[in-house]
């Protein structure tokens, strides 16, 4: 699968990642945003269950998935379990 996120060129597939290009057309090497890493994330979970699907697709872009709600959401129940002090009533 080849994806674009409207982040750098350089990883629109993380088995193949593209170099060479000028520093003008794609910031090789950079982190990605939040949306890249949704996408090949998703993109990665997919594929290992085989070729892709139209499906597959319009569900990703269409369902109610957070992703950094999906990041950040353990540590948070985690902390809202634990034992936050005599003034958390």
């Amino acid at each position: 699968y080849v994806q674009n996120s409207n982040d750098s060129a350089w990883m629109v597939n993380p088995s193949q990642p593209l170099s060479g290009y000028s520093p003008l057309i794609s910031q090789q090497d950079q982190p990605l945003g939040l949306r890249s890493r949704f996408a090949l994330d998703r993109l990665g979970k997919l594929a290992k269950g085989g070729p892709v699907k139209v499906e597959d697709l319009q569900r990703m872009v269409m369902d109610d998935q957070v992703y950094l709600a999906d990041q950040v959401m353990p540590d948070l129940l985690g902390f809202c379990a634990g034992d936050l002090g005599p003034d958390a009533s």
